[in-house]
């Protein structure tokens, strides 16, 4: 069954997802304060893609070993695919040749690009979640409250690395525990949310754009970190009241929220040469080669799903390029 939240927070996430790798990152000495701020609030995207899962997961088909291995094999096939790819990619972009046991690292901690390290959050939380399944709704809601309050914690806290630190999945948890906790409750968590839409909607846009503003102004990591993950959350509650009890239509929603995985896993092979061939002035925010940047890198895998689709099938598609 379609859930029109799923796809709307999907397709909108996806579309985030490239725009935040269009931008300069904040390591990156030339980027502009404007792109370091939108960097900093555009984070909604992945724990987007996690609450939708936890939802998915725990309101869909029960996860038997059959149905964990399906939902690994969806993950990790077009995942070893892309990772080989991108080494390919390297050594062409940047004459970079990885030793086997660096290729072979960079497999199992989801490295070969850096936001890979979703992949390794999302098979922790597919095999997680036979085990929440078995957690009666007491415990389920404990544990949810605990996962949240521990990520909250850890984005309030200075990292020791940031590249652990994207792949602790205390990071992440809250988010897929809140959607898990909600596709437990369906319909009547549904019911309650859309029978308030305009309610939560104006209160969630309110806070999110209260925070957005804090976190322009703050030079604090730990308050610019509780004020990020309180911004991720108002978007999330805003856009899945929004879409609460709606039965969406749109096919260009649908085919984006179906196209998600291979867009997040081949977007940065179009991002990256754009960002060197069409590279945005020194310290100054320039609209033109970002949005450039991004309309390449979000059309080009939406074109490769497309093509898969056509040449492979359907089921062959997504089980090789992941949608």
């Amino acid at each position: 069954m379609r859930r029109f939240e799923v796809d709307l927070v999907k397709a909108i996430g996806i579309a985030t997802v490239v725009l935040i790798h269009s931008l300069r990152p904040f390591f990156v000495p030339q980027s502009s304060r404007t792109e370091l701020v939108l960097g900093s609030i555009l984070q909604f995207a992945v724990p987007g893609f996690l609450a939708a899962s936890g939802f998915l997961y725990a309101s869909g088909e029960r996860a038997s070993a059959a149905v964990t291995r399906r939902r690994l094999a969806r993950l990790l096939v077009p995942y070893l695919l892309a990772s080989l790819a991108a080494h390919v990619f390297w050594y062409v972009f940047d004459g970079r040749t990885p030793a086997p046991r660096a290729l072979l690292e960079s497999l199992l901690l989801a490295s070969a690009f850096g936001p890979y390290y979703y992949v390794l959050v999302a098979v922790l939380f597919v095999v997680a979640t036979p085990a929440l399944l078995r957690l009666g709704p007491r415990a389920l809601g404990a544990l949810t409250v605990a996962g949240i309050a521990a990520q909250c914690v850890l984005w309030m806290s200075l990292p020791f690395s940031f590249f652990w630190m994207f792949r602790n999945p205390l990071h992440w948890a809250g988010f897929f525990l809140a959607g898990f906790w909600l596709g437990r409750h369906e319909p009547s968590a549904t019911a309650r949310i859309g029978s308030r839409r305009g309610l939560i909607c104006g209160a969630s846009v309110a806070v999110a754009g209260v925070a957005a503003l804090l976190r322009a102004d703050t030079q604090s990591y730990e308050l610019g970190g509780a004020l990020s993950s309180l911004f991720v959350w108002s978007v999330l509650l805003a856009l899945f009241a929004f879409a609460a009890q709606r039965e969406g239509r749109s096919r260009a929603i649908r085919f984006l929220s179906d196209s998600t995985y291979t867009i997040y896993l081949f977007h940065l092979f179009a991002v990256f040469p754009m960002q060197r061939f069409v590279p945005a002035p020194p310290g100054v925010f320039d609209p033109v080669p970002i949005g450039a940047t991004w309309l390449v890198g979000f059309v080009a895998p939406l074109l490769l799903a497309a093509a898969g689709r056509a040449v492979l099938g359907a089921s062959r598609s997504r089980a090789l390029l992941g949608s």
